[in-house]
């Protein structure tokens, strides 16, 4: 019967009732037990909150009959175990009995082990009659182990059955949920009836409903379809996050004015989005409601807010970073105590490769809270240099030198013009300060050609550059004077 079928006879059923003036509702979604949840999920949707209930009633009394064979079969297998322990004991009495007959009392002991067995009469008038009363007993102990093998394929089917019952009975639950309705109670005993029981003493039931769980649909081989279908939509939607992640990356590198950071962090956020939106998607295939998980998300919302006040202090300064852009990708900045190249930026820091090669991590909290230095921003800088000569040497030719070497160095800028000027008359030298203008890339290159340059042209042309020095004088004190 198709689910239009189906779908049909509810709704004429439920009119035929109010056009013949039924007092009650009567149920109707009952008549097929293994309708699949979905199409009763539809067929509940039309359906009176009043309605829902008595379709609810009616699958719980399904699940309730269903739970009582369960039961009653379980009652016959813990009778059988019963019956085969003392069938196998007689039986091992027996055999004994027969190798020593005349111990009585054994005997005696035995026959009430028997008695108490049921269908075994044991004769104790001769080893003969031991024996054939032993082979009786095990004949019973085994007759025993095969009807209890046949009840627990009957109890597997029929939790099996049971299974596919609760999720019937969850499907209309839910929809009375979604109607306002009250189904605690009935959840309640929904989770308790299909709870199975397993005795972990009983190897052979034990075994029969593990190998019962991994065959099922709804065991093993039902969850091993549900991950994998799970891990298909997710490797779906990263490739899908990848694509999407390059096309929105084509736009925004037309915008000039955004920063490399702010680029990387809106790419990798629609990654990630794209992503969260596959994990919702597939979530309900594992039976996770999505409602449910975006509810737990926002509950939580306020505890996490709470517990990680830190983080959420430098996820707020990492998006003022990234709004007001005071450096970028790959920018030598100086921040937090630190100097160093800026290889990324997250929500919560900072990552700055120093010059020495070490990856230190700054807390966004730390980087905005304090000076931020950002050496590669702009297009041009001054190097700043301080030469000393001694006083005794000629200003102008050093003067001379200084310019020399200044014009001639092909990466120092002629606009704006440098400055070469005498700054300090120092304790032991007069200093000159060489102040070039230079592109940001060239500033090492040039700081390190023109010391090494200054000192080569000075050492050449005789100008010299003082250094730190102390004279000391040592005076001869006569020892007669020093004793008169």
């Amino acid at each position: 019967m198709s689910i239009l079928t189906r779908l049909g006879l509810v709704i004429a059923l439920t009119m035929f009732n109010y056009a013949a003036g039924a007092e009650e509702y009567t149920a109707t979604t009952t008549s097929d037990p293994n309708i699949p949840a979905e199409e009763l999920k539809l067929l509940v949707k039309p359906l009176l909150l009043e309605e829902v209930e008595v379709e609810a009633q009616a699958w719980i009394q399904l699940l309730q009959n269903k739970a009582a064979e369960i039961s009653q079969a379980e009652i016959t297998i813990k009778q059988k175990n019963k019956e085969t322990k003392a069938a196998e004991k007689v039986a091992d009495g027996l055999e004994e009995a027969a190798e020593a007959p005349t111990n009585t009392d054994a005997i005696e002991e035995i026959a009430e082990v028997a008695e108490e067995a049921g269908e075994i009469e044991v004769e104790i008038d001769s080893t003969n009659d031991l024996e054939e009363s032993a082979e009786a007993a095990q004949l019973v102990a085994e007759k025993a182990a095969v009807d209890k093998t046949n009840i627990l394929d009957t109890k597997n089917k029929l939790q099996e059955e049971l299974v596919v019952l609760s999720i019937q009975v969850n499907t209309v639950l839910k929809d009375i949920d979604s109607k306002g309705g009250d189904t605690e109670s009935l959840k309640k005993y929904v989770a308790v009836v299909t709870k199975e029981e397993i005795d972990l003493k009983d190897q052979q039931a034990l075994k029969s409903s593990i190998e019962r769980w991994l065959s099922s649909d709804n065991g093993a081989v039902g969850w091993s379809k549900k991950i994998v279908t799970f891990a298909i939509i997710i490797l779906i939607f990263w490739i899908i996050s990848g694509i999407v992640g390059k096309i929105f990356d084509r736009i925004i590198k037309r915008q000039r004015r955004m920063s490399m950071l702010l680029r990387n962090f809106l790419s990798n956020l629609v990654r990630r989005i794209t992503i969260f939106v596959g994990i919702l998607i597939g979530l309900p295939i594992l039976g996770i409601e999505t409602g449910l998980v975006l509810t737990a998300i926002g509950a939580a919302g306020f505890i996490i807010a709470f517990a990680l006040q830190d983080s959420l202090s430098n996820f707020a300064n990492g998006i003022m970073i990234l709004l007001y852009r005071p450096f970028d990708v790959g920018n030598f900045v100086e921040t937090g105590g630190i100097s160093g190249k800026v290889v990324s930026l997250n929500l919560v820091s900072v990552s700055i490769s120093t010059p020495d090669n070490k990856l230190i991590i700054v807390p966004n909290n730390k980087v905005w809270n304090d000076v931020i230095i950002n050496a590669t921003s702009v297009k041009e800088r001054r190097v700043d240099m301080i030469f000393g000569i001694g006083y005794e040497d000629d200003m102008a030719k050093a003067q001379a030198i200084l310019e020399d070497i200044v014009a001639k160095h092909e990466s120092i800028l002629e606009d704006p013009e440098p400055v070469i000027k005498v700054h300090e008359l120092a304790d032991s030298s007069v200093n000159y300060v060489c102040r070039p203008w230079v592109k940001t890339a060239d500033y090492w290159d040039v700081y390190w050609d023109v010391t090494r340059q200054v000192k080569e042209e000075f050492d050449k042309q005789g100008v010299s550059i003082p250094y730190p020095q102390q004279d000391v004088h040592m005076h001869q004190v006569n020892p007669e004077a020093s004793t008169d």
